[in-house]
């Protein structure tokens, strides 16, 4: 099944990092996982896509984008729950899908998934120092490799 191809394909350290010595794994895996790709790694792209829909499907209805925001979420919580699994077995790495979850939320307010709620500048304005702290922060918090 292919949800079951994503194991370990967003698990921190796999070896398919950037750089010469580790093009696609091809290289020896470095001693320590390289801040970009700690970053890339747990930014939830995968619900970056759908969450135009968020906007533009939600528009003035707070209480649909609230909605759609969760399920989009919610995937994004099964999708890194299973792409961070090891592919030999284990547990998946709790940290990176939390991490990944609470980015997802922080990006979708930012965007405006929740324009109605509140002041949409100063909510934008905050969100963008909020989201460079944590942008910043993030791969830093400690996650298996």
């Amino acid at each position: 099944m292919a949800l079951f191809q994503l194991q370990g394909s967003l698990r921190i350290g796999n070896g398919l990092g950037f750089g010469a010595a580790n093009q696609a794994g091809l290289g020896e895996t470095p001693a320590a996982t390289p801040y970009p790709e700690k970053l890339v790694k747990l930014f939830p792209v995968e619900g970056v896509g759908l969450t135009t829909l968020v906007v533009g499907l939600g528009g003035s209805l707070l209480a649909l984008s609230v909605i759609l925001t969760i399920l989009i979420a919610a995937g994004v919580f099964v999708v890194r729950m299973f792409a961070t699994k090891p592919t030999n077995g284990g547990k998946s790495d709790w940290w990176a899908v939390g991490i990944a979850t609470v980015s997802y939320f922080m990006y979708a307010v930012s965007v405006g998934a929740f324009s109605t709620f509140g002041n949409p500048q100063a909510l934008a304005t905050s969100m963008g120092v909020i989201i460079g702290i944590w942008t910043f922060v993030v791969p830093f918090f400690p996650t298996k490799s």
